[in-house]
């Protein structure tokens, strides 16, 4: 007859204390921490029971000596951090507050095992650290905006032994929360901006299609009108047919769709005066204040020109940073204005 195992009721766990207090920490991650920050995403659930499921087959080294010490085993970040076994393990931060929350409660328990006999200094330092963004009333809304400064405040108490200081810690997530607000206005006033332009693009495409239609059905006897709407579009920016990018100069993609299949500096080797944003495809300064794509195009007949109060972006060039002109002027880097 096969052994049948069964749990000793005297060792069960009630179900909502299975992955919080009685966590297992295996000493090997313990003893890891000594030597190298373990990320807080490892502390999630999920990531802490595939931890223990299987950490004998972790990567490891040995310690180097120091003051006598004798060399201990720790888990080798750098191999676990390219071994795609490990993929659960490669974040640093959990993806969404519920996670971050899990993980906070396992990192304080975890922190304590790491005081000293009769203190719990440190147990207490990640216990403020953590109930401070807990205590945030947009904390859920606002995570993608200050769980960064979460890690940053970590890495400083670690590496310069810094206490918790409240006012520190308002500042930081005061700012954290202006710098969120500030970039969601920039991309809804990108947005609204594109919409426009947009929008432009489908009239001019109309009432061009409209002009050659009726010049085919009259045989060219609107020939002056064809002239005066293909003058019309061919002397603005180019957008709406052949645009012209106001990062690069060239004809056929917009700044929107300038990639890295397009030119890198000028024609002369000269690099970019402006560069552009990755994420949101704008154009900046060297020190990252947005340029605007709309004044570039159309200069001081543009609707934010003639609006300022609306516009939060800068007004000046392009392509060499001066305010007395657009980019598409030309009125620098005439050499290099492509032909219509």
């Amino acid at each position: 007859m096969d052994n049948w195992y069964l749990i000793n009721p005297a060792n069960e766990v009630n179900w909502a204390f299975i992955n919080h207090n009685q966590t297992n920490f295996p000493n090997i991650v313990v003893g890891t921490e000594e030597h190298v920050r373990i990320p807080l995403a490892w502390f999630t659930n999920d990531n802490l029971a595939f931890i223990n499921r299987n950490i004998s087959s972790f990567p490891t080294q040995k310690t180097s000596g120091i003051n006598d010490e004798k060399p201990i085993p720790i888990l080798n970040m750098h191999a676990v951090a390219n071994n795609q076994v490990f993929t659960c393990l490669h974040r640093e931060l959990p993806d969404n507050f519920a996670e971050w929350l899990e993980a906070t409660n396992n990192m304080i328990n975890f922190q304590a095992l790491r005081d000293i006999k009769g203190s719990s200094a440190n147990q207490m330092w990640f216990t403020q650290h953590f109930t401070f963004f807990m205590n945030q009333v947009d904390k859920v809304r606002l995570y993608d905006a200050w769980k960064d400064k979460d890690l940053e405040l970590r890495v400083e108490r670690r590496e310069k032994q810094a206490r918790f200081d409240r006012p520190h810690y308002e500042q930081i997530y005061g700012i954290a929360k202006e710098s969120y607000k500030a970039d969601q206005r920039a991309r809804e006033e990108m947005k609204s901006e594109l919409d426009t332009l947009k929008a432009l693009v489908a009239i001019l495409s109309s009432q061009k299609s409209s002009s050659s239609s009726s010049h085919g059905r009259n045989g060219g006897s609107n020939r002056g009108s064809h002239s005066n709407n293909q003058s019309f579009l061919s002397s603005g920016s180019g957008f709406a047919a052949n645009p012209v990018c106001i990062l690069c100069g060239k004809k056929g993609h917009a700044v929107q769709d300038h990639d890295k299949s397009h030119p890198k500096a000028w024609p002369d080797g000269t690099a970019f005066w402006a560069q552009q944003k990755p994420d949101s495809k704008s154009v900046t300064t060297s020190d990252g204040k947005e340029i605007c794509f709309n004044y570039n195009i159309h200069g001081k007949a543009s609707r934010c020109s003639r609006d300022s109060s609306k516009c939060t972006r800068l007004h000046i060039c392009s392509f060499c940073g001066k305010a007395d002109h657009h980019a598409l002027s030309w009125s620098c880097h005439s050499q290099f204005k492509p032909s219509n």
